[in-house]
């Protein structure tokens, strides 16, 4: 007695969910997997100080949700937003660009997790243009590494490693000076 109304609104869903497939703007996502080491691995800029290592079981976990709060932090949307080229993830409009506009692009296509008990950091960032997709994911990965070593290498290793870099700065010119008189 209904079958005519079952397959005619069976027809109108299929008609929508078609519609909406060809209607709707593609989203692409580009992924990356970041692993992170739990024992702490020195430079030789860094070996001047006692290093600890943080076992899986005992703080591991706070140590994925700091770097999993540095990956999500606006700092970090921010620097990526500010970078060159970053002015497409903004619609044009009449106003100028901003780099807040492009960080909240940026932070609201960004997704990162991590599985308990793992060491990896699974990051997506999702945009309508595969392109930009790409691109952006790249800088939010290099610009996170760059703010991982300032908040965890001590603020002694910059000032050993300035030292160092003077002090072969002086023997340069020593050498310099002994050559030209040779």
């Amino acid at each position: 007695k209904h079958k005519w109304k079952l397959i005619l609104i069976s027809l109108l869903g299929l008609a929508g969910a078609a519609a909406y497939y060809f209607v709707a703007p593609s989203v692409y996502v580009s992924q990356a997997k970041l692993i992170v080491r739990y024992i702490e691995e020195r430079s030789v800029v860094d070996q001047f100080q006692n290093t600890t290592s943080v076992s899986n079981s005992q703080g591991g976990e706070a140590v994925m949700q700091s770097e999993l709060e540095i990956l999500n932090s606006w700092d970090l949307a921010e620097k990526v937003g500010s970078l060159p080229g970053m002015e497409e993830l903004v619609p044009k409009s009449k106003e100028p660009f901003s780099s807040a506009a492009a960080a909240s692009v940026i932070h609201d296509g960004l997704k990162s997790a991590s599985p308990k008990g793992s060491n990896i950091i699974r990051v997506e960032f999702r945009h309508g243009n595969r392109d930009l997709s790409r691109k952006v994911l790249a800088s939010l990965i290099q610009e996170y590494f760059k703010m991982h070593l300032e908040i965890h290498r001590p603020k002694e290793a910059a000032k050993f490693v300035t030292e160092k870099a003077e002090k072969s700065r002086t023997k340069l010119k020593g050498a310099e000076a002994d050559l030209t008189k040779l």
